[in-house]
């Protein structure tokens, strides 16, 4: 009887130190949702970009390296716009009016509804990511020009697509409220056309500028986190990103 009564408690023992592995296999997380949204503010680059921030945690926040992280009820103002974090939604609205300023368009703004004048969404896509590898995703849109042919008469060539490719790696860091977050923008797009002798329509070979930002951010999980750049012909461009584990449930 000594000797099961012995191998029955080894085997509760074993039973009991294979369930926590058990779990943590079933628990473990293999995708992320990687949600966002990228926005210009018009601005004069000859100006000095002011930023400031109520209520902020910031892991950094640097305008030579300005990634940013904004709790729940913070804001950031950048560039003359006030970015607001309310029930997890990114608000956009004008500052609220100080020694005197116009109250011309100020107020919350959520950024599916009216934005103020200088700020432009652009994109606000989502994508689910397996841990560890790059994900990509695409908006784009095709990019033509006529071309004179010998016999004076027009053709319509296609010159390759313009828009914005989006690239991530989400990696879990130790703490697991946090991860790596390995981003690239790259945003393809026409800046001028080349004349054609005699038509005074842009309609010739198109210019193209190619905008790339990559970056390094070590982020909480669903809060927003982004980086702030400068491009000199748009103004201030604000990439905003928020990560949450993915189990395959809601939106």
């Amino acid at each position: 009887m000594r000797k099961r009564t012995r191998w029955w408690r080894t085997s509760i023992w074993g039973l009991a130190l294979a369930l926590p592995a058990t779990y943590a296999g079933a628990n473990q997380i293999t995708q992320y949702k990687v949600e966002v949204q990228i926005c210009y503010i018009k601005w004069d680059p000859a100006k000095t970009m002011n930023v400031r921030s109520t209520e902020m945690k910031a892991d950094s926040l640097d305008i030579a390296k300005p990634i940013f992280y904004v709790e729940e009820g913070g804001e950031l103002e950048v560039a003359g716009v006030v970015l607001r974090i309310q029930d997890g939604n990114i608000i956009w609205s004008a500052p609220s009016p100080r020694d005197g300023a116009d109250a011309t368009n100020a107020g919350p703004q959520p950024s599916e509804g009216p934005l103020p004048d200088r700020v432009s969404m652009i994109a606000s896509p989502s994508l689910i990511t397996p841990v560890g590898k790059e994900s990509t995703i695409e908006i784009l849109e095709p990019i033509q020009s006529f071309a004179r042919r010998e016999d004076g008469t027009f053709e319509l060539i296609n010159q390759g697509n313009a828009g914005l490719t989006l690239a991530c790696t989400v990696t879990p860091q130790r703490d697991p409220q946090r991860v790596k977050v390995d981003w690239r923008s790259s945003n393809r797009r026409v800046t001028g056309r080349e004349e054609i002798p005699g038509v005074a329509l842009p309609i010739g070979r198109p210019i193209v500028t190619v905008d790339t930002v990559e970056q390094t951010m070590d982020v909480k999980l669903g809060g927003w986190s982004g980086a702030i750049h400068l491009v000199p012909d748009l103004g201030v461009v604000v990439d905003l990103v928020r990560i949450s584990a993915w189990t395959g449930e809601g939106k």
